[in-house]
């Protein structure tokens, strides 16, 4: 049956194991920025690129680990398609961003003395999860115009594939992607063999022109489907674009599972895709947007920039909602550098205007580890955050110094916000910057001091307390600026 298939009759046939003669190219995310003393390969258009313009408020000691753990899952995970969302692989690469989410928070603990934190940890899984993250939208039709993809790629703020604050959505196949949306709830993910009919748009030729299959479920109308693109390994049911569960059988010459008049399946890259003779939008774009030589990178790039942005939004969430504010208080604290706004635009984190109640925040904060001068201990940096509980808004000081310092700052709240103080320290080592991090601010190896974090609700602020742990000191006065210097708009 040409261009189309009937599942239900021959998944049997289609599940059976094929001799592999050639293969589809090994996804590559993006491209793979190395630096040694300069950018080697692919400089300003890979994953650590957009890492950086997603998250430039995080010190620089914690974006690096970032993006090393993000990077190596480019050269560890060759055979794990699911880590580059390739081979429709939806269940699979969703379910591994929600597993690592959920080490993730739980690695967010706050120490009781002086000790390393699981920021290590916690910053490492992050930057492994964002690979998949960023790689959905280089390896699928999401960004492409119409009618060659489902054309979310000119958008502001961008469509993203999951835009949630709780944990990522467990992906099935043939699942409505947008249900409440009355112009895309047709979109359906293409994992497996349907139970229905699929094909790919095509021209007279029997080439396809378009990415975006039409798909007859047995007890549906036409819907659309959202692909990703297909790369080695095949093997074992790695392949679930259909024909899903089969290994390419051809070679580039003599034909292959992708790109053909048989299959929905479409290459991540080959040789169809840089033919001379089958130009079409199709072949030129193969669903490789990795560089920016290739057809879609900008928008593929601008999404995956959006959806990073948005990720360190869900990380706050989440972890205010597992773990309260004294966890979310360190990436708050203590992965944000000095003099840096962590309210990403477009996101739910984005700066909201305060305008109900303008506070004047006076603060005495101390370290008992010692002073800067003293040959014995690393020097002491402490920071003080407020923040609104929707984390919208912030105010923070940075203080490098193991004497008693008194610091004054100004927050606008709403009349309903939570408003969130924390105090942290670490102990900066001289090293750290060896390591890809930065001097007076926190890098994810360095021994942390307690931290102290306490919530207050709204309206009614006059407040004066002291907190003190092994480590810290902190005398807090909060008392309503009765001038109201909040923006009006």
């Amino acid at each position: 049956m040409p261009r189309r298939y009937l599942a239900s009759f021959v998944a049997a046939l289609l599940l059976a194991p094929w001799l592999a003669v050639g293969s589809a190219s090994p996804a590559r995310a993006f491209c793979l920025e190395i630096t040694v003393a300069i950018s080697v390969h692919c400089g300003g258009q890979g994953h650590n690129t957009i890492t950086d313009r997603a998250l430039h408020f995080l010190s620089p000691g914690v974006r690096s680990h970032i993006k090393n753990a993000n990077r190596a899952q480019d050269i560890d995970a060759g055979g794990r398609p699911e880590l580059h969302f390739t081979n429709c692989l939806f269940t699979r690469s969703t379910n591994y961003i929600r597993s690592q989410y959920d080490q993730v928070v739980g690695a967010i603990s706050p120490p009781t003395s002086i000790a390393l934190t699981d920021g290590l940890a916690a910053a490492g899984r992050w930057g492994q999860l964002l690979h998949p993250v960023q790689d959905f939208y280089p390896h699928s039709p999401w960004v492409d115009p119409r009618p060659v993809g489902l054309g979310f790629g000119t958008t502001y703020p961008q469509r993203l594939l999951d835009s949630g604050l709780g944990n990522w959505r467990l992906l099935g196949a043939y699942e409505k992607l947008i249900p409440a949306d009355p112009v895309n709830s047709d979109i359906v993910t293409v994992q497996g063999n349907p139970w229905g009919v699929i094909e790919l748009p095509r021209g007279p030729s029997g080439n396809p022109k378009s990415a975006v299959p039409n798909v007859w479920p047995f007890y549906a109308d036409r819907q659309r489907g959202l692909m990703t693109s297909s790369a080695a390994p095949f093997t074992n049911g790695d392949g679930q674009c259909p024909p899903a569960g089969r290994g390419s059988f051809g070679s580039d010459v003599l034909g292959t599972t992708c790109i053909d008049k048989e299959s929905v399946c479409i290459r991540h890259g080959g040789r169809e895709c840089h033919s001379l003779i089958l130009r079409t939008p199709i072949f030129d774009n193969c669903l490789q947007h990795d560089v920016d030589t290739r057809f879609g990178w900008k928008p593929a790039f601008d999404s995956a920039v959006a959806q990073t942005e948005h990720e360190w939004c869900r990380l706050l969430h989440m972890t205010r909602d597992r773990r309260a504010y004294n966890a979310v208080s360190i990436p708050m604290a203590l992965w944000v550098a000095p003099n840096t706004t962590p309210h990403p635009a477009g996101t739910p984190c984005a700066p909201e205007h305060k305008r109900d109640i303008d506070l004047s925040l006076t603060i005495e904060v101390e370290s008992a580890r010692g002073s800067p001068n003293s040959p014995i201990f690393d020097p002491t940096n402490l920071v003080f955050v407020a923040y609104t509980g929707d984390f919208r808004q912030s105010v923070r000081t940075h203080v490098v110094t193991g004497r008693k310092t008194t610091r004054s700052l100004d927050v606008c709240i709403n009349r309903d916000d939570t408003l969130v103080a924390t105090l942290w320290g670490w102990l900066d080592q001289g090293y750290s910057s060896l390591l890809g991090g930065g001097d007076n601010s926190y890098d994810p190896w360095e021994p942390v001091l307690g931290g102290m974090t306490k919530s207050f609700a709204g309206p009614n602020l006059s407040i004066e307390e002291e907190w003190r742990n092994a480590d810290l000191r902190l005398k807090l006065k909060i008392e309503p600026d009765l001038s109201n210097d909040c923006p009006n708009q």
